[in-house]
């Protein structure tokens, strides 16, 4: 774990001739001058993380509605689509994280995302995060996004539910309803067991569960089967979301073996979906724009690209649909040779 003395963490109270003013309650009570040497798209409010090199790194930001805190780099998982980049340095934030919570004020925090690397190998940090956050406002909406595998122990999934309380909705990383398509995917031989075996414990638990499916080459021709597995087998969940691939990272190191194009799966998420109507379970699309799924299925598409990497094309400029649409990843190495702007939408 790095040193606290290796950064310092402040809110921008003011933005002048490149110098951006920092006001912190962590590392430091004095207000101090920072010249940003990069281009970083930073505000009054953001709160910052300037590194012993002088790199800027935005952590919260004021005006987003979908704030996101890594609390580690580690992962116990080697999943084959993953998008966040693989570094040699695995250190938890922690340190960082602690400094962050301090200049957080009770109205900066409504709906936070707390992820990873996997977030539930860090035990004792992250219950406690998830306390501070509670701490400072009641009232704020966490997903905390896992492969679910650390809850094979009970009292582990217990801690966590309680310290979450019933403002944490555990969202769960689901590949398969086959337990050998699921490990093939994650690179880890007994994950989904483990997985399956924490989804039990949690809704012992009373948690809050979501499910997620990431559509990929490996999965898409079982998305009905999946569906019905969750019918069958994890009725208690709330929610169901079918996430379009960001190909960023190892997915895009791996896109020839992950990428499909959505229109090709468009069948069997309808299939998958009426599954999960007919089991009264509420599901979504993430991560997708409308021109790429069918218009039967509009309804259950939200907009879920975080702002600061959502982009759109030249082309997207004609589409009627643009105004409202969840758009692309930028981060993406590629993006769909369907994309095309939507000129009725009758």
């Amino acid at each position: 774990m790095r040193a606290e003395q290796d950064f310092y963490v402040g809110k921008v109270r003011a933005i002048k001739n490149g110098i951006i003013t920092l006001a912190s309650k962590g590392a430091s009570k004095k207000r101090i001058p920072f010249s940003a040497e990069r281009p970083v798209s930073i505000e009054n409010g953001d709160i910052v993380l300037l590194t012993e090199t002088d790199d800027v790194h935005v952590l919260w930001r004021s005006h987003s509605k979908d704030n996101v805190i890594i609390i580690t780099n580690a992962c116990n998982q080697m999943c084959r689509y993953c998008p966040q980049p693989r570094t040699a340095d695995t250190f938890s934030n922690v340190a960082i994280n602690r400094a962050l919570l301090s200049n957080l004020e009770k109205k900066d925090i409504s709906f936070v995302t707390i992820t990873g690397g996997e977030p539930t190998l860090m035990h004792s940090a992250l219950i406690d995060l998830l306390k501070q956050l509670l701490k400072k406002n009641p009232l704020a909406s966490i997903a905390l996004l896992t492969n679910g595998m650390e809850f094979d122990d009970m009292s582990f999934a217990y801690e966590i539910v309680k310290a979450g309380k019933s403002q944490t909705r555990i969202c769960v990383s689901l590949h398969s309803d086959s337990p050998f398509i699921h490990d093939s995917i994650t690179g880890v031989p007994g994950s989904f067991e483990r997985t399956a075996l924490g989804l039990l414990n949690l809704h012992r638990t009373g948690a809050d569960i979501e499910l997620r499916v990431v559509l990929n080459r490996l999965n898409f021709e079982r998305l009905p089967d999946i569906a019905f597995s969750i019918g069958m087998n994890f009725p208690f969940v709330s929610h169901v979301a079918f996430m379009g691939l960001e190909l960023h990272a190892t997915a895009a190191y791996n896109a020839k073996e992950v990428w499909v194009d959505p229109p090709a799966y468009m069948n069997q998420l309808k299939r998958a979906i009426y599954q999960l109507q007919c089991r009264k379970i509420p599901s979504s699309i993430y991560n997708l724009p409308y021109c790429l799924v069918s218009k039967s299925l509009w309804a259950y598409m939200r907009d879920s690209i975080s702002g600061w990497k959502k982009t759109f094309l030249p082309l997207c400029d004609s589409c009627l649909m643009k105004a409202t649409c969840p758009g692309l990843f930028m981060t993406s190495i590629f993006q769909s040779p369907s994309i095309r702007p939507i000129k009725t939408i009758l």
